[in-house]
């Protein structure tokens, strides 16, 4: 096999299928990629069985397909200097010129191992930067490592064309939906923090289509422009979020967002890492917020506008800040009922995302 491609093409092809690819794994093959072309495209895929990441790019020449070393063929891409890299495949290794003139030892390409997929297939199509800022904004709710196996990701559920998107850790919630530009049946799937993470890394900020499709509800293929990522979807039943929602009938606090931001800001300094909770007194006009420890106290207040009377309630002082950050606007709406109720956060311009933290009992 014989290949030639410019230095940062070939950079770009390999960055997200390598990062897809194991570092340290009893199977050498689960830390190469598998380098293909056929039919006029090169493809280079990496996995480790839980995600997969394929790029594609076009080339013509001889079909092949190789196996090296993913972590090696990426930092050699990228100390690469202007210009061609020159890559050989021969009996048991490749050549890469690229600069230097490197020799890695390759595996059977029949070997590597690929996520195959069965069932019955949905495809979804939405926008990028819609689908982008809906992961951003409900992934820090959702936990990695949870005992309680269903958390570990976000619900993906689609219902008359819209795609609701929630993460939850049982300390708080975020959900949110977007409008689908093309929908399939309605359904309901877990996707895990991780593959979360990855889709969003490749997203852009642009109104260019993505597509999800989903695969007998066990797989699903997210493919944006050239790159596609495979992941197995978390088996489990997603808890019923929408009961646990509080509801607008309650006493609402109107303020804005980033003055309370910078209080907890100022009340976080004197916080116990080991009980970080802050009291909220809200009156008429007014959110006191204060802590009292054996370290020191913290007292500030900033203006707002509550319509229930008088009422005290303590949070996590970091869950209500991540809230907080990732609620859109400069003016929040906090629905709040008793001191041992949820409270819920929502945008005063937009509903699209609604946010639940749980209060503190300390």
């Amino acid at each position: 096999m014989d290949l030639s491609i410019n230095n940062t093409d070939f950079a770009d092809l390999i960055a997200a299928p390598a990062s897809a690819a194991a570092r340290r794994s009893t199977l050498p093959i689960l830390s190469n990629l598998l380098i293909r072309r056929e039919a006029g495209l090169l493809t280079v895929t990496g996995s480790d069985l839980e995600i997969q990441i394929s790029s594609t790019l076009p080339s013509e020449g001889e079909d092949f397909e190789i196996s090296a070393d993913a972590h090696k063929l990426s930092a050699i891409a990228k100390a690469a200097p202007t210009g061609a890299i020159v890559i050989r495949g021969d009996i048991g290794k490749l050549n890469v010129k690229a600069g230097g003139r490197y020799t890695l030892p390759t595996l059977p390409a029949q070997d590597f191992l690929l996520i195959k997929t069965a069932g019955d297939t949905t495809t979804l199509q939405c926008k990028q930067g819609e689908l982008k800022t809906l992961l951003k904004r409900t992934l820090y709710a959702a936990p990695v490592n949870d005992i309680r196996h269903y958390l570990n990701g976000l619900l993906l559920k689609v219902k008359d064309n819209v795609l609701h998107i929630v993460g939850t850790d049982g300390h708080r919630l975020a959900a949110g939906k977007i409008e689908l530009i093309e929908g399939g049946k309605d359904m309901e799937v877990i996707l895990p923090h991780r593959a979360a993470s990855e889709i969003i890394k490749r997203l852009a900020d642009n109104e260019d289509p993505v597509f999800i499709s989903v695969h007998g509800l066990r797989h699903a293929d997210i493919r944006i422009g050239g790159t596609t990522l495979r992941c197995l979807l978390i088996d489990g039943k997603f808890p019923d979020w929408e009961r646990v929602l509080p509801s607008k009938d309650g006493k609402k606090l109107n303020l804005n967002r980033q003055p309370l931001l910078d209080m907890l800001e100022r009340i976080e300094i004197m916080l116990d890492r080991s009980k970080p909770y802050v009291n909220l007194a809200v009156s008429a006009d007014k959110l006191t917020a204060s802590y009292y420890g054996t370290d020191g106290a913290i007292e500030d207040h900033i203006p707002a506008s509550f319509d229930g009377g008088a009422m005290e309630i303590a949070f996590n002082a970091g869950y209500l800040k991540e809230a907080l950050r990732n609620i859109p606007g400069d003016t929040v709406d906090i629905y709040l009922s008793t001191y041992e109720r949820a409270a819920l956060i929502v945008s005063a311009a937009a509903d699209t995302l609604q946010t639940v933290v749980m209060p503190a009992r300390n």
